[in-house]
């Protein structure tokens, strides 16, 4: 129903701080209701940071189904990019 390739782009270790829906729209409209937080920027993130591997580790290991893994150097990973087709 998926696919479950997962590239794992060997040297590129981005992180994440996903967050809740219900907690960023909470944000909004405390930002809207008070008049303290007239042009003031927030930075919404989440309790704990992960990288794009545990998130896929994570995903499959609930859905329990074991993807098909494939590590890809990152110099590769920019030279694919740069095809027509992609």
């Amino acid at each position: 129903m998926f696919n479950r390739m997962m590239f794992v782009i060997k040297g590129m270790n981005s992180k994440v701080q996903p967050t809740f829906s219900n907690d960023v729209c909470l944000a909004i409209y405390n930002a809207i209701k008070t008049e303290e937080s007239m042009g003031k920027t927030y930075d919404l993130g989440g309790p704990h940071v992960y990288t794009y591997e545990e998130i896929y580790e994570h995903f499959f290991n609930l859905s329990e189904i074991k993807p098909y893994s494939v590590v890809v150097p990152l110099e590769q990973a920019y030279e694919y990019k740069q095809y027509e087709w992609w």
